[in-house]
């Protein structure tokens, strides 16, 4: 949890700039890669997200949950590229898995050389069909996110 002694502390070493978090005794952009692609500083002993101290300056509060990086580049931490959200919400505007080849909400059943689209809302997944070829396959499951996830797909 966030102290009010700590949110003092962030106001004075801290500024947003319209691009990112800057440290006032540097003038220089503030965090350090934490290994996983997100900018974190530490305050009071505490590691704390880049973005979300972005949020907290930009609007005067901390996020409820979770934030998401809109265009998923989680380096940008621009306020217009964050949007508070829940954490399915944020689950809904990942990239694709890693190392997978076929798009999101797409699975190859090997049985029978189909192409399944799925997507998963409050944790149950809703299958939207199968397709024969890959480009069907795509568009349905492309049209599915705008459906069912609307502005996070």
């Amino acid at each position: 949890m966030i102290t009010p002694e700590m949110e003092e502390k962030i106001k004075d070493k801290y500024y947003y700039d319209g691009f990112d978090l800057i440290k006032n005794s540097t003038g220089h952009a503030a965090g350090t890669d934490n290994g996983k692609g997100y900018k974190q500083i530490t305050v009071m002993g505490r590691k704390i997200y880049v973005h979300r101290v972005v949020f907290f300056l930009y609007h005067g509060h901390w996020p409820a949950d979770q934030i998401d990086h809109i265009n998923r580049d989680n380096t940008d931490n621009r306020i217009e590229n964050l949007r508070e959200c829940s954490r399915p919400e944020n689950h809904r505007n990942r990239a694709n898995t890693r190392g997978r080849s076929l798009p999101r909400n797409v699975w190859l059943d090997k049985s029978t050389g189909k192409f399944i689209v799925g997507v998963t809302m409050f944790y149950k997944r809703i299958r939207i069909g199968t397709f024969a070829s890959l480009e069907a396959a795509e568009l349905a499951a492309k049209e599915a996110r705008e459906k069912y996830y609307g502005e996070y797909a």
